[in-house]
């Protein structure tokens, strides 16, 4: 069976992967590989299963949501702030945020990329593309919306 624990990954190594998944495919490609040896000399952890593991992704969605709201919110008000709200700064915010949304929502992809244990880099990279690009949609479309209240 393979691997259900991910190697540690923090902010600035997921930066580097993001970055070099798009613009150093091949160094990518290397750092998967030795990414999978280490993968495999893994021990088994028990896995969340059933509801828990529901329970802990509505708590983590929960978290990003929240977070692009608040930061929206926050940046919203500043724009308010310092900027007269413009018809055409708005929509443009508002655009560039749902563009953004949809974008990632596109992009991601699925089965095609797919592994047993679910944590290869090249599925890692692309949920941490996804949520980012979700989290700037939203934060954007939060923004606009506080600005527009002004």
């Amino acid at each position: 069976m393979a691997s259900t624990t991910p190697t540690p990954a923090s902010p600035w190594r997921i930066l580097k992967l993001c970055w070099l998944a798009v613009f150093a495919p091949a160094h990518f490609e290397e750092l998967e590989r030795q990414d999978k040896i280490v993968l495999d000399s893994y021990k088994q952890p028990t896995p969340i299963l059933g509801i828990q593991s529901v329970r802990q992704a509505f708590g983590y969605s929960a978290v990003w949501g929240a977070s692009a709201a608040i930061v929206g919110a926050l940046l919203g008000w500043a724009t308010a702030w310092l900027l007269e709200p413009g018809s055409f700064a708005l929509a443009f915010a508002a655009s560039l945020g749902t563009g953004i949304l949809l974008w990632a929502t596109l992009a991601l992809k699925g089965w095609d990329i797919q592994t047993w244990g679910g944590v290869s880099l090249t599925e890692r990279v692309n949920r941490w593309w996804f949520r980012g690009l979700y989290w700037i949609g939203t934060m954007l479309v939060v923004m606009a919306a506080i600005w527009g209240v002004r």
